[in-house]
């Protein structure tokens, strides 16, 4: 699995006044009619909770300027110094990291779960596109660029 190479993304999501956030990899499109995302999320970590009761969240896809956030986001720390990198925006009450290549706003619709993660189906509520920088990629451990060759 660690030649899969893949986005890195920060997916976020607030509810009653709380924020929340996890670095992720293992998001992609699903259809395009309903235009429908999903994201695997495992069910131990602490924004899980607040993605269950929100019912709905923010991809942040990070661009190759946004590995120190990637890092914070993936950490065990508790939610709040999370959002102590970069630069945040709200949209539709969701945090929004003004950096991301795109932040791309899903209501979910659906929900599975598979082994310890669940995957979360939603459907694309709004797109907000920031930059078209490079895309950082994690593939063997490390964090790459999608810049072209």
């Amino acid at each position: 699995m660690r030649k899969l190479a893949a986005s890195v993304n920060v997916i976020t999501t607030q509810h009653a006044g709380e924020r929340g956030g996890l670095t992720a990899s293992a998001v992609c499109s699903v259809s395009f009619e309903p235009l429908t995302m999903l994201a695997c999320i495992n069910r131990t970590t602490a924004c899980f909770p607040l993605i269950e009761a929100s019912g709905k969240m923010a991809i942040n896809l990070l661009s190759t300027a946004d590995a120190a956030i990637a890092h914070q986001f993936g950490s065990s720390d508790s939610p709040d110094p999370r959002f102590s990198l970069g630069e945040w925006d709200t949209i539709d009450g969701l945090p929004v990291l003004k950096s991301a290549v795109a932040a791309i706003l899903l209501s979910i619709n659906a929900r599975h779960d598979s082994g310890t993660h669940r995957v979360f189906f939603g459907e694309v509520m709004h797109v907000a596109l920031a930059q078209n920088g490079p895309t950082l990629l994690y593939e063997n451990g490390a964090f790459c660029s999608s810049a072209p060759m």
